[in-house]
């Protein structure tokens, strides 16, 4: 199983990735992959621990998914 995946939302590329923490537990990480221009804005950072590798990349793909709303979308949710 990967712990890794690129997702498209809108015109923006994400790397969303599950780390093992060393505990047994995992960390969600979100990296820019691309978009129309490079953004450096800061992405969300999760040190929350997850029970699981597909836990962690969830939250992933939704800091990635919040993170391209706060930016192009309404409180609506209209884009």
């Amino acid at each position: 199983m990967s712990f890794e995946e690129r997702i498209d939302l809108w015109e923006h590329a994400f790397i969303c990735r599950a780390e093992p923490d060393g505990s047994g537990r995992y960390l969600a990480r979100l990296d820019y992959a691309g978009g129309p221009a490079f953004i450096a804005d800061e992405l969300p950072a999760d040190d929350l621990g997850h029970g699981s590798a597909e836990e962690a990349l969830r939250q992933a793909q939704l800091h990635a998914m919040r993170w391209v709303h706060d930016r192009t979308g309404d409180a609506q949710g209209q884009f």
